[in-house]
């Protein structure tokens, strides 16, 4: 069953959304679309959040009936996800307690006539910490920031993110990612920035900063839903709050 939603007032919106869902007893699984992502900020759980699309990543969103779920089992710790809906978009989360590495987290998707679809599986990466930059640090432009951190066998991801004043009054924010060896230890150099180039920053402007570490493991997705999908599993941790100063 295929239902549309408009929400629509013509006579006081200029413009009319329209959203539409799909119950998950009328799709078959091969035509199941599904993003699966977990994510661990270092609080000792693990977020686990589902999204199921008709047909493809850009189709109706599936709705599960009561007669379907969506279970997350983590080394035996199992918790059935919620439904959540925000601005029409369904998805299916819940928080499974604990983060350790090497853990395995599969997905079983229970289906109305006895099908249980388990093969959704991924293994999350070590928990980490990071030593520095902390909080309320203070860099000029062009300056190296010494980053230090649990150190891991693979690569990891730097993501650094800015807000800076510009000569208008306006703000620019921009964000950046970095692949880097996950050895424990780096110097950044802020010149590498996308925003040192630019001739438009306010001189001696202050710039809101933050970096964040992010481990990310990829996982396999169930064959049966053919219409595609990941699974991947993060380790994140941020530290906010730090400024850039601009010369």
């Amino acid at each position: 069953m295929l239902r549309v939603l408009l929400p629509c007032l013509a006579m006081t919106i200029a413009g009319c959304g329209t959203s539409a869902e799909s119950e998950s007893e009328s799709v078959p699984t091969r035509n199941i679309w599904a993003g699966i992502d977990l994510e661990s900020r270092g609080n000792g759980n693990t977020r686990v959040k589902v999204e199921l699309n008709d047909g493809g990543q850009n189709g109706p969103n599936v709705r599960l009936t009561q007669n379907e779920r969506l279970d997350v089992d983590a080394g035996g710790l199992i918790v059935t996800l919620r439904e959540d809906e925000d601005f029409g978009d369904i998805d299916y989360e819940g928080t499974v307690p604990t983060d350790a590495g090497g853990t395995l987290f599969r997905i079983l998707f229970f289906r109305a006539d006895g099908t249980i679809n388990g093969g959704s599986v991924v293994s999350i990466a070590s928990p980490f910490d990071i030593a520095s930059p902390v909080a309320g640090m203070s860099f000029p432009l062009g300056s190296r920031i010494p980053i230090d951190w649990t150190p891991g066998t693979r690569s990891i991801e730097l993501e650094v993110s800015s807000r800076c004043p510009l000569v208008s009054g306006s703000r620019l924010s921009s964000t950046q990612w970095f692949p880097i060896n996950d050895s424990g230890t780096r110097s950044f150099d802020t010149s590498n920035l996308q925003i040192a180039g630019r001739n438009d920053l306010a001189p001696g402007g202050v710039c809101d900063l933050d970096i964040a570490l992010r481990r990310e493991r990829r996982g396999s997705l169930d064959p049966a839903f053919r219409s595609g999908g990941f699974m991947r599993a993060i380790q994140i941790r941020r530290v906010e709050n730090m400024s850039l100063t601009l010369p």
